[in-house]
C-alpha cells in the first residue's frame, strides 16, 4: 500500500514543532514501521540539494516553494496556494492508494 501525506512543513527538516507537524511525523514514522509504503510530500528547504531523502522507512519528497524563510502569518496564502498546485502536478504523476491530506493542501488535485 501506498500512503501520501502532504504537509507544508515538517519537524525533521523545517523544525516547525506545532501539533500538525508532529502528527505527520509520528503517524508516518508508525505506518513506516508496519510496511506501508510512505511519504511525506512538503516544501524545499533552503540548502538543502536533494529532491528526496529517506529517513526512519519514510521517504520525503521536496517541492516548492521554499519556505524555510522566515514568514509572516498573514503572508502565507500565496505559499499555500503554491504548493497546492505544485502537489497536484506531482500527484497527477503518481501513482498512490491513500491520499491523507491535511487542510487545503489536496484541493487543486481533488478539484
Amino acid at each position: 500500500m501506498k500512503v501520501i501525506l502532504p504537509f507544508i512543513t515538517t519537524m525533521r527538516f523545517h523544525k516547525v514543532y506545532d501539533g500538525g507537524t508532529k502528527y505527520v511525523e509520528y503517524f508516518s514514522k508508525a505506518l513506516a514501521n508496519q510496511g506501508i509504503d510512505v511519504t511525506i510530500v512538503t516544501t524545499k528547504i533552503k540548502g538543502l540539494k536533494v529532491k528526496e531523502k529517506k529517513v526512519d522507512g519514510v521517504k520525503y519528497i521536496f517541492i516548492p516553494p521554499d519556505i524555510s524563510k522566515k514568514r509572516f502569518i498573514k503572508l502565507n496564502a500565496p505559499y499555500n496556494l503554491i504548493f497546492s498546485r505544485n502537489l497536484r502536478d506531482y500527484l497527477e504523476k503518481k501513482d498512490f492508494d491513500i491520499l491523507h491530506s491535511f487542510g487545503m493542501f489536496a484541493f487543486s488535485y481533488l478539484h
